[in-house]
């Protein structure tokens, strides 16, 4: 009778150990799961009061009623909740590595360097081959080179929203899609921080529509 007082509570827990489903990884969830989390109230709601209590403990005094009363805003914080951002986002804090001022340029890529070597890349051939996928977003959106002629103003937005998902794209191609994305839910959310307000009707709709390269 002892033995099966004892055995049958660690046979139940080991059924119900075996038995979970083993949480998916950030760079694993779909985008509808991302947008589904980001977007859901309750969340929303957790996300900014952490944000306010940072923000007021920063400032050292209350919030006023107008930084209180931001309609839906959105804040995430990466090193907190890397599964909700989008890898647009973080694809954008990347290549900050090749922003034109030299000292920027060399801390972002410090930033980078222990992620890019524990992932199983080589360091130098690394940014060679992200600036050769990442071009001409970088040169013509991103960061254009001084003195170049600015593209036109009528579809600018829709234009550089379709390279940087082709960039995105052409690097994933170049280092392998699950790599590349687990290097950036690794090693560039935690240094990634998001923060707007919207009055958009669907949200949801308008992150999906830039994350599918605005098509």
């Amino acid at each position: 009778m002892r033995r099966l007082t004892f055995t049958v509570p660690f046979l139940l827990f080991a059924v119900s150990v075996a038995g979970q489903q083993p949480a998916k990884q950030p760079w694993e969830w779909t985008l509808d799961e991302r947008l589904a989390v980001r977007l859901d109230p309750a969340s929303i709601a957790k996300r900014e009061q952490r944000q306010q209590g940072m923000r007021q403990q920063t400032a050292g005094e209350p919030l006023s009623k107008k930084e209180r009363q931001s309609p839906q805003k959105h804040s995430i914080d990466g090193s907190e909740n890397p599964e909700l951002l989008l890898p647009h986002e973080l694809f954008d804090g990347l290549i900050t590595g090749f922003v034109p001022d030299d000292f920027r340029r060399r801390h972002q890529r410090e930033n980078f360097r222990r992620g890019i070597i524990a992932t199983g890349f080589e360091e130098e051939e690394f940014w060679s081959t992200l600036r050769s996928a990442s071009a001409t977003y970088i040169d013509n959106y991103a960061y254009p080179v001084p003195g170049t002629k600015p593209p036109p103003i009528p579809g600018v937005r829709w234009t550089m929203c379709r390279e940087a998902f082709l960039a995105l794209n052409r690097a994933r191609q170049a280092f392998g899609k699950e790599k590349f994305d687990r290097f950036l839910y690794e090693f560039v959310a935690p240094t990634t921080q998001v923060g707007y307000g919207t009055n958009a009707a669907d949200p949801a709709a308008d992150l999906r529509f830039v994350e599918e390269g605005c098509n």
